[in-house]
């Protein structure tokens, strides 16, 4: 069976850029039943719905977006009370995904509201709020990615929050056939003593004698750390980390195509070779993939994308996430052995 996503279009940025970046993920993906999930009117409006026309599943109406001021208690009694009765887009594709229309959700909206969606139909109650993860390009041979958690959904996490965190991250580099998977504590030093909060949180997961936990591993080495396969921070650092990341990126990306230009101009480089140099670095940190983040510890397979981003690296990895299957007893088997788990500052 093909691939079903829903795909929230309430999106920052403009509907026509966001429809083309559409078409051309379903150019490589022809095999997607595509849900789109928005405004009607604005959606067949645009200058490029007609390619889509007969690419698509269906338009799902949903004119309301929406708002990350939203109260947390208003969110979750929409979500778990009054999802058939609301008209945003994030109630409309959930309800799809929940109604088995389809198998899962990509949303580029607001973070927030779609971070309380998963955390409504969280796994387990121990999961205080669902933390969405990406994977990181790394400088090893042989080792594409570094999985990196939280990306976007708890800023103010405690230890407990962290350990379930990990709980979560560990079964889902299993999941892609990682045997043993290691994960490590992102940190401003290797030392345990570093860190303050991150202090604590290292005490309390090496005292519970965790299997697979690293220690501390710093920003500038974990990607060079062929024994590292994740990374656990709060979503603050996470968010950053990936942001900061990018903007990196982009600046090697601009540095090599003005110190090419200069070596074209003195005859000391051959420009096809220069077009070549800057492909294969954009495909090698492969900044389209980051641009997608699936939250653990749902019961849906959710993705979220960045607001102000087109959806082509969401709807990529949502592609693979969707037909994944998600071991809902295993993660609660998992969280419940930890349970009684106290921290003790």
């Amino acid at each position: 069976m093909p691939p079903r996503i829903a795909l929230d279009t309430n999106v920052e940025i403009a509907i026509d850029p966001f429809l083309e970046d559409v078409i051309r993920f379903l150019a490589e993906h022809p095999d997607t039943a595509l849900h789109l999930v928005g405004d009607r009117g604005i959606i067949q409006n645009s200058k490029n719905y007609p390619p889509l026309e007969d690419k698509i599943v269906s338009i799902v109406h949903a004119p309301e977006r929406l708002s990350a001021d939203e109260d947390t208690r208003s969110l979750v009694r929409r979500f778990r009370k009054h999802l058939n009765q609301s008209e945003d887009s994030i109630s409309k594709a959930l309800g799809l995904v929940i109604n088995g229309l389809v198998d899962g959700v990509v949303s580029n909206g607001s973070t927030r509201p779609f971070i309380m969606a998963a955390t409504s139909y969280r796994i387990h109650p121990n999961i205080r709020i669902t933390p969405a993860y990406c994977n990181f390009p790394t400088g090893i041979p042989n080792k594409k990615n570094v999985a990196v958690c939280d990306v976007g959904a708890n800023i103010k996490p405690n230890p407990l929050d962290i350990l379930v965190n990990y709980l979560l991250l560990g079964q889902e580099l299993a999941n892609t056939d990682i045997e043993f998977p290691v994960i490590a504590l992102l940190n401003i030093g290797e030392e345990k003593g570093k860190g303050g909060f991150y202090q604590l949180v290292h005490s309390f997961l090496e005292r519970i004698n965790l299997v697979g936990f690293y220690g501390n591993e710093e920003a500038n080495k974990y990607i060079f750390n062929p024994r590292i396969h994740g990374l656990l921070c709060d979503a603050w650092v996470g968010n950053n980390l990936l942001k900061g990341s990018e903007g990196i990126h982009r600046m090697d990306v601009g540095n090599l195509m003005a110190i090419n230009k200069e070596l074209i101009e003195k005859d000391l480089l051959d420009p096809k070779v220069a077009q070549l140099q800057v492909k294969k670095l954009v495909e090698k940190v492969d900044l389209e993939g980051r641009n997608g983040a699936p939250i653990l510890g749902t019961q849906y397979p959710l993705v979220l994308g960045h607001g102000s981003s087109p959806p082509y690296g969401a709807l990529k990895i949502g592609y693979n996430y969707v037909q994944r299957e998600i071991n809902h007893e295993k993660i609660f088997e998992l969280i419940e052995k930890h349970k009684e788990i106290k921290f003790i500052g």
